[in-house]
């Protein structure tokens, strides 16, 4: 672990490159399929999150917008998301297996897991970060690290591993918020919450429609919404928008 967090530390580059390292090399030390980093705030009433910065590894283009669509439903929230909210609610940095958040049983049952997850991503650890602002945790740090469907369980020396880890690499979080801390995200409606994320992901118009089942039209009729919502003009204005606005992107 130690030698990790030093060689990642010696790597050249913006933060989002040696983010993307990190991620990379923690996902082969834990033996993980695949892997997510996200910023996000928590949108209001149904407490689903609202991704407003991205990586990922490991994952297809049709696979992160499947993710993406699983994180923004507003009627089958994961069935992790109650003991999410708890422990978010401390404000505190934690880590989670899967099975300490969602029994066995629970799990396998819920709707949500049959749609979005059966025959495909299974288990996981997540490691939440909320972050501070003159006394207000309004913005997070979370990464998912995942198994393909069948594989065994994470175990706890493997959570322990991840917490570890991104306890001691700050700059993991903090340097990524963006300058006005995605401002507006967290009151998005839903139907707009996957094609922004997927906007952040830089998939075109033509391809966010192939992959959540929407016509092209559709699609560029909400992403207007989109720009009308986050008041800019233009995909390159709305980037900007959930940009580091500290310079906190370069060494």
């Amino acid at each position: 672990m130690i030698r990790l967090i030093g060689d990642v530390a010696a790597i050249g580059g913006n933060q989002a490159a040696k983010r993307r390292v990190l991620m990379e090399r923690l996902a082969e030390l834990v033996n993980a399929d695949c892997w997510l980093w996200s910023m996000f705030r928590l949108c209001e009433p149904d407490g689903n999150a609202m991704t407003i910065g991205l990586l990922h590894g490991g994952l297809t283009e049709e696979e992160i917008a499947r993710v993406a669509a699983a994180e923004t439903d507003p009627q089958l929230p994961k069935p992790e998301t109650r003991s999410l909210l708890q422990l978010l609610d401390t404000g505190q940095h934690f880590t989670r297996r899967r099975v300490q958040m969602v029994d066995d049983q629970s799990w396998y049952s819920d709707q949500h897991t049959k749609l979005y997850r059966q025959d495909w991503l299974d288990d996981c650890i997540y490691s939440i970060y909320p972050i501070k602002h003159e006394q207000e945790e309004n913005v997070i740090s979370g990464i998912g690290l995942h198994r393909r469907w069948g594989r065994d369980p994470f175990t706890a020396r493997e959570a322990r591993i991840v917490h570890i880890i991104t306890s001691e690499v700050n700059w993991l979080h903090h340097q990524a918020v963006p300058g006005n801390r995605g401002d507006g995200a967290q009151t998005l409606p839903p139907r707009l919450r996957p094609i922004l994320a997927l906007l952040m992901d830089g998939q075109s118009r033509k391809r966010i429609a192939l992959h959540l089942g929407l016509s092209i039209h559709t699609v560029g009729d909400y992403i207007k919404e989109i720009y009308k919502h986050f008041k800019v003009n233009g995909r390159v204005k709305l980037l900007r928008h959930f940009m580091a606005g500290d310079g906190g992107d370069q060494d």
